[in-house]
């Protein structure tokens, strides 16, 4: 007689999420681009990809078949919709994920997209808005900025307080001082309120400090395609979640995992393939400066009850710290180099290391006020870039 003993099956599910503005495609010399949005979307490797200034179904087939399907048919795209102005896109892994619908929000000036999706694996069922808000300063495009925000706060209102959902696009917000950015963040604390997924929230309009997480511009000076110029000083592309996808149960946006693709913070007010890239190799620097004038922007994302909780790469001993601390680094094998960089609460940036030392550093408090910062670490490999952060409490 044979036994056969019946196990349940427990999925776990992850997915690299990015949203890109990928310049008014096609219409904008996009056959010219093609070969350079390649080359961005094959390093990138994203699992989803949310589109912004997408303007027609030849341009999502142009995407799906020149550029994310190259090496085979492993992506399928949303159909698309024409509102007003350009519109979005999503183009995703079909072995990853599903479809289940579309429905887009009339906004002032373009639609805002909801798409629901479901993994393939467990059934898990999640949302994700793409959002592109009226662009330029000046209190009349604010005033249409906070009436889309307010547009889309409604909607979220919706949602259950179990909804796990993301907003991702370009927001065009100068500060988080802006009314718009207010409206979407701001309390009351119910199912619409979003939340930044780093602590970003800041004065980041042409300002140094924040240049880690800038998007636009990737030229110092104008292409014939139109896009935006000046170099990189502005953070009008963004991931916002909702309270739960931050808490680490059910899906939830893992830690550290948040990226400005292809910004090294050392280009500030610079091209993106100027000089040396310490975050992509120059290859891909060059495809990013050709291919928009955006930098996509990437998380990812796990399901925080079935699979383990990402390793710690960093601990600091004594937290909270009087005048010194540790700051200590998991081990890696073939160790290069690590960056670290403290912020504080609202995002601005207190103090840069640099160390070839695998260990860690030691924290001196210096001149530092008494508070809550935040230490973000970069740990690189001879192999791949390692991102981490923890809370640091300073006291007297």
């Amino acid at each position: 007689m044979m036994l056969f003993l019946l196990v349940p099956i427990i999925w776990s599910v992850n997915a690299k999420i990015a949203t890109y503005n990928i310049l008014n495609f096609p219409e904008a010399m996009g056959s010219e681009r093609v070969d350079d949005l390649r080359t961005v979307f094959a390093y990138l490797d994203p699992g989803i990809l949310v589109i912004q200034e997408m303007q027609s179904q030849l341009g999502v087939d142009l995407f799906l078949d020149s550029i994310a399907n190259i090496s085979g048919p492993d992506y399928a795209a949303t159909p698309f919709n024409d509102g007003p102005d350009t519109d979005n896109s999503v183009v995703y892994r079909t072995n990853t994920v599903e479809l289940v619908d579309a429905a887009y929000l009339p906004a002032v000036n373009r639609n805002i997209a909801r798409y629901k999706f479901r993994f393939i694996d467990g059934n898990r069922e999640f949302f994700i808005y793409s959002i592109h808000f009226k662009a330029s300063s000046g209190s009349t495009n604010e005033q249409i900025r906070l009436e889309e925000a307010a547009v889309l706060r409604s909607h979220l209102a919706n949602h259950s307080s179990k909804d796990e959902y993301l907003v991702m696009g370009d927001f065009n917000i100068y500060t988080y001082d802006e009314p718009a950015y207010h409206a979407l963040t701001n309390a009351p604390a119910n199912n619409s309120r979003l939340y930044e997924v780093i602590g970003a929230a800041g004065n980041w309009h042409e300002n140094e400090q924040y240049s880690i997480v800038h998007t636009q511009s990737t030229r110092l000076y104008a292409l014939p395609d139109g896009g935006a110029s000046g170099g990189i000083d502005d953070r009008f592309d963004m991931i916002l979640a909702a309270q739960t996808m931050i808490d680490e149960t059910g899906l939830y946006v893992v830690t550290g995992s948040y990226n400005v693709f292809g910004n090294d913070s050392y280009h500030f007010d610079r091209a993106i393939n100027y000089g040396y890239n310490q975050a992509v190799p120059q290859q891909v620097a060059n495809a990013l400066y050709n291919a928009s004038d955006h930098l996509p922007v990437s998380i990812t994302i796990s399901d925080g009850e079935i699979q383990d909780k990402k390793s710690k790469v960093i601990s600091i001993l004594p937290n909270p710290m009087q005048e010194d601390a540790q700051l200590k680094f998991s081990w890696q094998d073939d160790f290069v180099k690590a960056r670290v960089v403290i912020t504080n609460v609202l995002g601005q940036r207190i103090a840069t290391i640099e160390t070839t030392d695998p260990n860690g550093i030691s924290l001196h408090r210096s001149n530092i006020p008494v508070g809550i910062y935040f230490v973000h670490v970069m740990l690189e490999t001879r192999f791949n870039k390692i991102w981490d952060h923890c809370k640091l409490a300073v006291i007297d």
